[in-house]
């Protein structure tokens, strides 16, 4: 059974709260939740998104590592988290640095599905782009940081993101990981 989409459920509450605000004449409020609610969204997404790929990765691991505890507690420990931020270049336009973490064979094989399918490449850009406004925004100064993005544009992208999330983690159980020498 599919997990639910927190996201969506993010966007749906907090358009629900907007509506509310708006039909009981609350146009201040509704204005400053509206201001504050692409930025909820990008946080949410991007976090969601840390979550899914953390995930991907230590199932991927825990199947080639035979569920050694051992072994599976190192990589999540020492590979995986705290790590997250430094898998990709948030600022570029593809995921080649993260698939070259899993060797080069790797790296080619997912650069060359990711070149032959444009709606591919697009989810990866929208991954990345999520990845790189959520570390402008945290990292500078939140409260008075703007986006322009709508909350809207910020779920479509989420939504996009999230297919190149299940093609990779489709990936790691289709394909064999390069071991080194």
């Amino acid at each position: 059974m599919p997990e639910p989409d927190v996201v969506q459920e993010v966007f749906n509450d907090h358009a629900a709260i907007v509506a509310h605000l708006q039909a009981a004449g609350e146009l201040s409020y509704s204005t400053t939740l509206e201001s504050t609610f692409p930025k909820v969204m990008l946080l949410s997404s991007a976090s969601n998104l840390e979550e899914q790929i953390k995930r991907a990765v230590l199932d991927f691991v825990r199947r080639t590592a035979g569920d050694s505890d051992e072994l599976v507690s190192f990589m999540r420990n020492k590979a995986i988290e705290r790590q997250y931020h430094t898998f990709f270049q948030w600022d570029g336009k593809n995921a080649n640095q993260f698939f070259g973490l899993f060797g080069e064979n790797f790296k080619q094989r997912m650069k060359d599905r990711v070149d032959a399918d444009p709606d591919l490449r697009q989810s990866v850009r929208d991954f990345l782009d999520l990845g790189n406004a959520r570390n402008t925004l945290v990292h500078g100064d939140y409260a008075a940081a703007a986006t322009d993005k709508s909350a809207r544009d910020v779920l479509s992208q989420y939504h996009s993101a999230c297919a190149f999330v299940r093609w990779l983690d489709a990936s790691f159980g289709a394909d064999t990981i390069e071991t080194p020498p």
